[in-house]
């Protein structure tokens, strides 16, 4: 096992983290689905909106093969870093249980690796995440956009941005995207 100050580096993790130290920003979805836990891809899953954002919001081109565990050099040459809230187990339509051990997993990677800016991608991530180190009880409370900083994290800005999944049947191309584009900026990525 690998570990960095005291964080296990070397999880079980099903699909591993694509990010390297420099990652500008880190996009954090909750946990992978099943497609993508088959083809150990990211955003696998059938109608998946993540490579055409990032491309309109973010002027980044990626094939669906760059956001393969082993072809992932592209996005991090970019500075741009993949992972997950949970990582030993894949979700299907009916959703995950999030630990504990899970969200203290992510932070301790988080305050190793301290990416300019982490970007969940949908609120059920940003919940999971927030809820234990923001206090954040609700998830209806979270508005799309930049979140307050939080204590553990001080130099990472936090935004919680409309999620790119297939199944977000409240996708608006206009407004949702427009929220990945005001990150973009914020990041100097436009």
């Amino acid at each position: 096992r690998h570990y960095e100050r005291g964080v296990d580096m070397s999880s079980n993790a099903i699909l591993d983290d694509i990010w390297r130290r420099d990652a500008k920003v880190v996009f954090c979805g909750l946990s992978i689905g099943k497609r993508s836990e088959k083809e150990r891809c990211y955003y696998a899953e059938e109608g998946n909106r993540l490579r055409k954002v990032l491309d309109e919001a973010f002027h980044v081109k990626l094939v669906r093969e760059d956001l393969q565990i082993e072809r992932g050099e592209k996005i991090k040459e970019k500075k741009i870093g993949l992972t997950d809230v949970v990582k030993t187990k894949s979700h299907c339509k009916t959703g995950i249980e999030v630990t504990e051990g899970d969200v203290s997993q992510l932070m301790g990677k988080l305050e190793i690796k301290a990416p300019e800016f982490l970007a969940f991608n949908g609120r059920n991530a940003a919940f999971a995440f927030l809820n234990k180190y923001a206090g954040v009880k609700r998830k209806r409370s979270l508005t799309f956009g930049r979140f307050h900083k939080i204590d553990q994290l001080k130099s990472t800005n936090i935004y919680i941005l409309p999620s790119t999944s297939g199944r977000n049947r409240w996708w608006d191309k206009e407004n949702h995207v427009s929220k990945w584009k005001e990150l973009a900026k914020d990041a100097s990525f436009s």
